[in-house]
């Protein structure tokens, strides 16, 4: 008798356990897509019938640091434009494209613009003067975030790159060099991670 109550309640608590999962991943789920509206009705406001391209996400032992994904417009989309052997250049020069990344970690407005010129030096050269204009740049147009907040890079037939914190909008960036390397850091030939920029512009092999 003793056994079978033992083994009553271990299978109460299994079954509780599994719905108490269940529940968990089905609001990370929600929570996930609703994060993911947000950005959308971002994009489409200043992308025309804006789509989804591709998405990945960084991962450093381990850890996931960010979620991240471009967008484009239909027409760029029914082109097929980053799968016609054509250089990495012409992804960068297209007009409409957009960077969203939902970030899994907290980072300092200083870290991130720090890194960000990091990751630019790795493929261009800058004089101090564009340190400068660069670094002044992302201080206006950069913030501190937490887990859960997310980033939005539109770059617009203008050439400007607007920016938006948690769907909010900061500040846009009007240099095209600068605009054009901050795009590169993912989508550019020497991209510091091959795979998530291919994931990210949907290459066929």
């Amino acid at each position: 008798m003793k056994l079978i109550d033992k083994q009553n309640i271990s299978y109460k608590l299994l079954f509780f356990i599994i719905v108490i999962i269940g529940i968990s991943l089905s609001i990370k789920s929600n929570a996930n897509n609703n994060i993911k509206q947000d950005i959308e009705k971002v994009i489409n406001q200043h992308i025309k019938n804006s789509t989804l391209i591709g998405e990945g996400e960084l991962k450093f032992f381990g850890r996931k640091i960010y979620d991240i994904f471009l967008y484009s417009n239909n027409e760029f989309n029914n082109q097929n434009t980053f799968n016609q052997n054509l250089k990495i250049s012409s992804i960068l020069e297209y007009p409409e494209i957009a960077i969203a990344i939902k970030y899994n970690q907290n980072f300092s407005k200083k870290f991130l613009v720090e890194k960000t010129i990091d990751e630019i030096l790795r493929f261009k050269n800058l004089s101090q003067q564009q340190k400068l204009e660069y670094k002044l740049a992302f201080n206006r147009t950069f913030q501190d975030i937490k887990k859960g907040d997310t980033k939005i890079a539109i770059k617009t037939h203008s050439n400007d790159l607007l920016i938006f914190h948690n769907s909010k909008f900061v500040e846009k960036i009007n240099n095209p060099l600068i605009v054009r390397d901050f795009m590169e850091i993912w989508l550019g030939e020497k991209a510091r991670f091959p795979d998530l920029r291919d994931k990210l512009i949907n290459k066929k092999f």
